[in-house]
């Protein structure tokens, strides 16, 4: 991993006269009202997997300027240098541990409002930080949901949180063109219901699992997604400001148990037909047009797609056993090319999805 810039660690020959001005006492401030805060322009230091040296220029606002900060790390990796009352430097080890990893510096003064530092290591051979603003940890995954724990660097910037599918997410030439259409999509939502845009966005650390299970987003089986973050804010007027980084963390939902059953198709007019081994387990059918059919890259694509929709609309229909089902309303064009697949689905909050793999047979009505 490369970094832009890093501080260079400056030479020193003398004892700093901080000491005299130096915080004293509990680095929490005890009792003493805590008016006073931390100016340090980068929260988030990155480092390579190698290995560097750090400093770090600081300040105090307010009736404490001058005074020197207590530095401490439980960060068996980062290794903490001289302090003074401008400055202070640590040392980070390589990573070998073959994962990204994160630690925090706490920077405390008596009177003055602590500030953590988050220092990020991406895993040897990575080019690019484990994170820019927001720390994305993804944990608790099923075959329809993910916790998704959120801690921004800076408590106080607010940000938009969502989960897209990989495949979607890809479809924007950069992270840019991805906030660029949230954006809209936030303005055309605000148009619609009366409500200012910055009911949209979060603040501070965030946990799926404090939402109501009405806000919480439902991911289909055995799909790649991304949990994103990106900073954003709206003025007064309702113009948005961003500074283009996003946050991605990717996470793959489960698979969900297979079923042995197996399905055979025939179509008869507008009636497809389906023939089924199992009397018990479920499953779900469409037609579609072949153009429709091919806009998306795979079978399995195109079923979880319409388990989406239908979702949507109030749920999906299931089947159980043989069954004929009439399609008249969808093949209603003579000499037009259709689709029509089946495919094992079964409802369920932790192991719901496809169950077979998707039968489908192209025809002309």
């Amino acid at each position: 991993m490369k970094i832009s810039s890093i501080f260079r660690l400056i030479a020193s020959t003398f004892v700093s006269a901080a000491c005299l001005v130096s915080c004293g006492g509990s680095g929490s401030g005890g009792d003493e009202e805590q008016t006073s805060t931390f100016d340090v322009k980068n929260r988030l230091l990155s480092v390579s997997a190698d290995g560097d040296k750090v400093s770090v220029d600081y300040g105090i606002k307010g009736a404490k300027e001058g005074n020197t900060a207590e530095v401490s790390t439980d960060a068996g990796w980062i290794h903490l240098g001289k302090v003074y009352s401008t400055t202070f430097s640590f040392e980070v080890d390589k990573n070998d541990s073959g994962a990204d990893r994160t630690g925090e510096i706490k920077m405390t003064c008596a009177g003055v409002q602590p500030l953590t530092l988050v220092v990020s290591q991406g895993k040897e051979g990575s080019t690019t930080p484990a994170y820019n603003k927001f720390k994305i940890e993804v944990s608790e995954i099923t075959t329809s949901s993910a916790r998704v724990v959120i801690t921004p660097v800076d408590a106080a910037e607010t940000y938009l949180y969502s989960i897209v599918s990989k495949s979607d997410y890809d479809k924007f030439s950069n992270a840019e063109a991805y906030i660029k259409r949230r954006i809209e999509q936030i303005k055309e939502l605000c148009a619609i219901y009366g409500v200012k845009p910055e009911s949209f966005l979060t603040k501070g650390n965030f946990d799926t699992d404090k939402l109501e299970t009405s806000r919480k987003t439902t991911i289909m089986d055995n799909t790649v997604y991304y949990a994103a973050a990106f900073d954003l804010k709206f003025d007064d007027k309702g113009n948005a400001s961003y500074s283009g980084k996003i946050d991605l963390s990717e996470f793959r939902s489960k698979k969900a148990t297979q079923s042995n059953m197996s399905l055979t198709l025939n179509m008869s007019g507008t009636h497809l037909n389906v023939t089924s081994t199992s009397v018990s387990d479920t499953w779900i059918c469409d037609v579609l047009t072949k153009e429709s059919w091919d806009e998306l890259p795979t079978p399995e694509d195109v079923a979880r797609t319409y388990v989406s929709q239908m979702m949507q609309l109030g749920g999906v229909t299931l089947y159980q056993g043989s069954a004929s089902v009439d399609f008249k309303d969808t093949v209603d064009e003579r000499g037009k090319e259709y689709v029509a697949y089946a495919v094992g689905y079964r409802q369920s909050d932790t192991d719901g999805g496809l169950t077979t793999e998707v039968k489908y047979i192209t025809f002309k009505y």
